[in-house]
């Protein structure tokens, strides 16, 4: 069993546990007022964990995805993401797309 490693506040989302982004990641990334927190984040080799973005401004209602499935599951509600990471090395990103089609990514990099 691969130990989960837990990072910053843990929430409670959609019956979940999620964490926010340790402090040497990038708060947030923003693009025509549409704003996407963490905007980074740093997941160690073969660490598997769960981050919690949040989208914010822009046009709701917002839509969410993931580049890469093999390295990371996505799960949304309104203005929040769980994304968890899986023990796979690479970078993969987050996307929120708000409902006048602005876009934001966020990186995450899985070393």
């Amino acid at each position: 069993m691969i130990p989960m490693v837990v990072l910053g506040t843990i929430l409670a989302l959609g019956g979940g546990l999620a964490c926010n982004s340790s402090d040497d990641d990038e708060d947030s990334v923003s693009s025509n007022g549409l704003n996407l927190s963490p905007g980074s984040f740093h997941v160690g080799a073969g660490v598997v964990t769960n981050v919690l973005f949040s989208a914010s401004g822009g046009t709701p209602p917002y839509a969410w995805s993931v580049q890469t499935a093999a390295l990371g599951s996505l799960v949304a509600t309104g203005d929040k993401a769980i994304y968890t990471c899986n023990a796979n090395a690479g970078q993969n990103f987050v996307t929120v797309t708000d409902h006048a089609t602005n876009f934001v990514s966020a990186t995450i990099v899985h070393d």
